[in-house]
């Protein structure tokens, strides 16, 4: 299968954008207490991305955004239930981090990774 541009570039975007709010989640908790339901919002993503990985087969896993020649579609696990439950994961220690950081740049990037995501 072909690589294409614009699936590099998507992956580029949502490391850039987690990797900047993590950045703002360091200087923000130098300042301030996380709120709870971000912390739980966190919690709650990396156990989905734990749980969808869990139930991956070895191999059929791409970070691109471009589906994997010879891929096998998943129905176990909480892919049962939810079709992309590695994005939801993304998008949900994305939105916890935004509400450490709690200022305009912190929900931006939030805002980008998921139109990264849908893109």
């Amino acid at each position: 299968m072909n690589r294409t541009p614009v699936g590099g570039f998507l992956l580029w975007v949502q490391f850039g954008a987690l990797a900047f709010q993590l950045l703002l989640t360091k200087l923000a908790l130098e300042v301030v207490a996380p709120p709870d339901w971000a912390l739980g919002s966190i919690v709650g993503g990396v156990a989905l991305g734990a749980w969808a990985l869990l139930a991956n087969r070895p191999g059929n896993f791409n970070l691109r955004p471009e589906p994997r020649e010879g891929g096998v579609l998943i129905t176990h696990g909480p892919y049962r239930w939810i079709r992309h439950p590695m994005y939801l994961g993304l998008l949900l220690v994305s939105a916890g981090l935004g509400g450490i950081i709690d200022s305009f740049h912190g929900w931006m990037l939030s805002l980008t990774l998921l139109g990264a995501l849908l893109i």
